[in-house]
């Protein structure tokens, strides 16, 4: 096998769209670029669930000052109920104006008892259309303390 066929064959066995596109992800993020390690750690958080990986990648990306790494780093965390390491992160994805973390920030908040917090971004998310944030106003009022089998129940989809 020469070079082009090794190279061929390392960007996606089964010839997929989806497995080349991961490889070139990858390779991408082990050049250092930070856009590409953002978007390899959040593949890595939301298709393949190795939270282990996601992470590395993710802090390399905020390392790196990818707009974006902070709240999606701190999705992870939140996923993995790291609230206390999650709350940072998310305030200043907010603080720096990405809408897509004012649910997860507003979760955080309550389920670290902070209800009045949680309560006013999930306000300011659902201002700014986010659907989730509806939702998450809702329960809040309801009693709810914020903690479910799955975070993303209440924080939705990524992005």
């Amino acid at each position: 096998m020469d070079a082009d066929e090794r190279e061929r064959s390392s960007a996606g066995a089964s010839g997929s769209p989806l497995n080349t596109a991961r490889e070139l992800m990858r390779r991408g993020a082990e050049t250092g670029e930070p856009r590409a390690m953002l978007l390899h750690g959040m593949y890595l958080r939301d298709l393949d669930e190795d939270y282990a990986e996601a992470e590395r990648w993710l802090r390399a990306a905020l390392d790196g000052r990818s707009a974006g790494a902070a709240g999606e780093l701190g999705r992870l965390l939140l996923l993995q109920n790291r609230d206390e390491e999650a709350e940072p992160l998310l305030n200043s994805a907010v603080e720096a104006g990405d809408k897509a973390a004012m649910v997860p920030l507003s979760l955080v908040l309550l389920r670290n008892g902070d209800r009045e917090g949680a309560r006013a971004v999930a306000s300011r998310a659902a201002d700014h259309g986010r659907e989730h944030a509806r939702d998450l106003l809702a329960r809040i009022d309801a009693g709810w303390d914020g903690w479910t089998d799955d975070a993303e129940d209440a924080t939705g989809p990524a992005g």
